[in-house]
């Protein structure tokens, strides 16, 4: 049941959905997990049940801790992790072609990161976002109302742009913000 690239997406995600609804999660699983999302899985498909892959992951994990089982809790913590990875790449892809509903079922069911300063820096996605051109003011309101981090980047300066802030970019890029 290993995971290999030339598998279909279909069967890298039957075979992930399969692995999280085992919900016994030890090393192997978690390794069978990773190697699933890594080949190209569609980690944002639902269930049957119409349940998203992060949403039964966290009920297990609460079980585990209920249970006292701190191993499998921290398992399930790595597994929710690679998840929000994976979809904050996803993120970016969705935020690149402006497709909202994208964005927000990443965000939503996922836990992707839409503020990613470790990436884009202090100004985060927001202030990436406002270098490119024609963005559209839905996507930075998406940016700002759905991260803090997003909020506080609008009067920070980006160290690497000249001691810019997002409010100035806005400024600057008025006439492509619509």
């Amino acid at each position: 049941m290993g995971s290999s690239p030339s598998k279909t997406i279909a069967g890298l995600t039957a075979d992930l959905w399969r692995s999280i609804n085992r919900g016994v999660y030890d090393q192997q699983s978690l390794t069978r997990i990773q190697n699933c999302i890594s080949n190209g899985a569609d980690i944002t498909s639902p269930n049957k049940d119409r349940q998203y892959m992060r949403a039964v992951v966290l009920e297990q994990q609460q079980r585990n801790s209920v249970a006292g089982r701190e191993r499998e809790v921290n398992i399930c913590q790595r597994i929710i992790t690679q998840l929000q990875i994976k979809a904050s790449e996803l993120f970016i892809q969705q935020l690149n072609i402006g497709d909202l509903n994208g964005m927000r079922l990443l965000v939503k069911t996922l836990g992707a990161d839409c503020y990613q300063g470790e990436k884009y820096g202090p100004l985060g996605l927001v202030g990436d976002a406002l270098k490119q051109p024609n963005v559209r003011l839905a996507i930075i309101e998406f940016l700002i109302e759905n991260d803090e981090r997003n909020r506080m980047a609008l009067t920070k300066r980006d160290i690497d742009g000249g001691e810019t802030t997002c409010i100035q970019l806005a400024t600057n890029n008025k006439s492509d913000v619509h």
